[in-house]
């Protein structure tokens, strides 16, 4: 079975090597160092899952941990502490959780962040930045007995519902039904057929009636003429 080592060595690297299954010869994955300070480390490990490698400055100005990819290799993240030198570190077995320990005696316990959505328990909640005065409502933390849930409970049921009876509507109503309120007109939106004749031969009426019209004021007006040439007429003689 494969197995993985760390080796903190005095050149300022880390080397992850692994172990052969067949032969057991390690053979070296990957190095770990700081390109820009190139300090030196006091202490490494992996992480409880196996996919990162942590390592403690050992600088005596800074408490840092470097948390590196165990395969890419590539830098995750800096933990930066107090200005005491870092001795050991260790990495909790099941959590994401690193403990470190100072030349000072002091244990820091370094974990991430956590935020807490309460809105996945209450839709309506707010989260408050400072403290306020809430005012409660007058019923809102009474005690309610069971016996009188049971009864409103009870009460509810018996509430006849009428699924028997249709309400007539009012736009079908008749006019002459209705006794109270306004009446429905209804006007047809194209005129009937009926319609068109009638409308037809009232115009042709009123044409033929036009006709005899125009003749008798044309009949008046020639006789007119007519009379008007029958007048006698004066003779003037030069």
């Amino acid at each position: 079975m494969a197995s993985d080592m760390l080796i903190n060595a005095n050149d300022r690297q880390i080397r992850y090597f692994r172990l052969e299954e067949s032969t057991g010869v390690p053979i070296l994955h990957n190095k770990f160092q700081d390109l820009v300070n190139r300090i030196q480390w006091s202490q490494s490990c992996f992480s409880s899952d196996g996919e990162f490698v942590i390592g403690g400055s050992g600088h005596k100005a800074e408490h840092n941990i470097y948390i590196w990819d165990k395969n890419m290799g590539n830098l995750v993240k800096i933990l930066e502490g107090p200005k005491e030198p870092l001795d050991d570190l260790a990495w909790h077995p099941v959590r994401p959780i690193i403990a470190s320990v100072s030349s000072f005696g002091n244990i820091y316990v370094w974990t991430a962040k956590h935020e807490e959505n309460w809105s996945a328990f209450a839709p309506d909640f707010i989260e408050l930045e400072e403290n306020v005065e809430y005012e409660e409502k007058e019923d809102e933390f009474d005690v309610v007995p069971d016996d009188e849930k049971t009864k409103q409970k009870q009460v509810d049921e018996d509430i006849a519902i009428d699924v028997t009876t249709c309400d007539s509507i009012q736009a079908f109503i008749d006019s002459d039904d209705e006794e109270d309120g306004d009446e429905v007109f209804y006007l047809s939106s194209l005129p009937f057929v009926d319609d068109y004749i009638q409308i037809n031969s009232l115009q042709s009426a009123q044409t033929e009636e036009k006709v005899p019209k125009k003749t008798l004021l044309k009949k008046k007006k020639k006789a007119s003429f007519e009379s008007a040439d029958e007048r006698p007429r004066k003779v003037f003689k030069k």
